[in-house]
């Protein structure tokens, strides 16, 4: 399958045989790219995802991932992680492999607990040389070869390619999907109805901190299956089942603030009740 990946550096797309595109919304922790929507609108039926470009040696990967979920929206393909040098940057250089590698572990983590699909790890051969050592296997590859042809990099390093970008043509980067990505074939999270926030924050130890109430205590969300699931403990997990509801998987760890960017959602009579006293 060929695809395309877009972001603010082009003008144009040319849609003539592409199957797929990946477009980039954010970079850092402060870059938002609107061109997103615009590729999307163009793009039609044509299933697409979203890719962050990163700034390691900035910035904590929780506050990156943040970022980018609470900017990015979720298709119906994997979403994307764009670790590569910048203008007088190489992060590489910077962190050293197992810290960079680490840093885009706990980025993908992040994402992948929040929308249930485990993110794309995209770079180009060098620095993907480097990184495998400490990368999980969980993230499918999407190497930047830039040989200008598709089908010569299926594996690379011991691992599976699933997406090869091979080149430049017409100015946009294309790339070749070794992995059929008619939608509906990657994993794509059911979505949870509702949402009830951790009671606390988390401590050092990653525990439950009684002395920091968490911001949104309490609070009960509508989530449009483009937003995270989350639930604080087991208990609340089986309010879920009790009532019905379906999702969401219980994930560990100190949460986002920024869920004030979500719906509330009102309940009646006793399911309100059960979720309050959670």
């Amino acid at each position: 399958m060929h695809g395309i990946d877009l972001s603010n550096n082009n003008s144009r797309s040319d849609w003539d045989g592409v199957d797929f595109h990946i477009d980039k919304i954010t970079e850092g922790r402060g870059f938002f790219d609107r061109t997103a929507a615009t590729w999307i609108e163009q793009g039609g039926d044509r299933p697409w995802s979203m890719y962050h470009f990163a700034h390691p040696d900035e910035h904590e990967p929780e506050d990156e991932a943040d970022f980018f979920l609470s900017r990015g929206r979720k298709g119906a393909l994997r979403p994307a992680l764009d670790c590569e040098s910048r203008p007088g940057v190489n992060p590489l250089t910077v962190m050293g492999a197992p810290k960079l590698g680490d840093w885009c572990n706990r980025y993908c983590r992040r994402v992948a607990n929040a929308w249930q699909q485990e993110p794309y790890f995209y770079s180009y051969r060098d620095m993907t040389t480097h990184l495998l050592p400490y990368l999980d296997p969980a993230w499918p590859l999407w190497l930047a070869s830039g040989v200008g042809a598709p089908d010569i990099f299926k594996h690379f390093g011991g691992r599976a390619v699933a997406i090869e970008q091979w080149g430049i043509v017409d100015g946009i980067d294309r790339n070749e999907s070794y992995l059929d990505l008619t939608p509906g074939v990657e994993p794509v999270a059911n979505p949870a109805y509702v949402m009830v926030t951790p009671t606390f924050y988390n401590d050092e130890h990653g525990n439950l901190d009684p002395k920091r109430p968490h911001r949104w205590k309490g609070a009960v969300f509508l989530t449009d299956g483009l937003s995270a699931t989350h639930v604080s403990d087991p208990g609340q997990e089986q309010l879920y089942k009790d009532f019905g509801i379906g999702g969401p998987n219980p994930i560990w760890g100190q949460w986002m603030d920024n869920l004030a960017v979500l719906p509330t959602l009102e309940f009646k009579g006793e399911l309100a009740a059960a979720l309050a006293s959670s």
